[in-house]
């Protein structure tokens, strides 16, 4: 596995991954790549989610709702994490196998989110 610099007009870098014979490969955008070749850490997880929090509270104090929409285009990640948030909440609540926190149903339980 290697990495180097695409030809084309973008400017990104591409995942080479060699399957079978050298001349078969699958190119991955780089963002993917980051995310198999480098997990985040308890801590980095920690505060990706504190900012992803904190900034459902700026929509929440904007439109007095956590009902971001998951196709939100003015923070398209956002919409995606709160779609995530909700789906973990659901198996929680259920009683089913969730990574979500009690502390974190109750952070967002304190924005009114269901």
């Amino acid at each position: 596995v290697f990495c180097n610099e695409s030809n084309e007009s973008s400017s990104r870098h591409q995942l080479k991954v060699p399957i079978g014979r050298p001349e078969q490969e699958v190119r991955l955008k780089s963002d993917v790549a980051s995310k198999v070749s480098s997990p985040k850490s308890k801590k980095e997880e920690k505060k990706s989610w504190e900012l992803m929090y904190d900034l459902l509270a700026q929509y929440h104090t904007r439109y007095g709702d956590c009902l971001v929409p998951a196709e939100y285009s003015e923070n398209p990640k956002l919409g995606r994490w709160v779609r995530l948030q909700r789906q973990k909440y659901k198996h929680r609540t259920e009683g089913k196998q969730s990574p979500m926190s009690d502390s974190r149903i109750a952070a967002l339980e304190a924005l009114g989110f269901t």
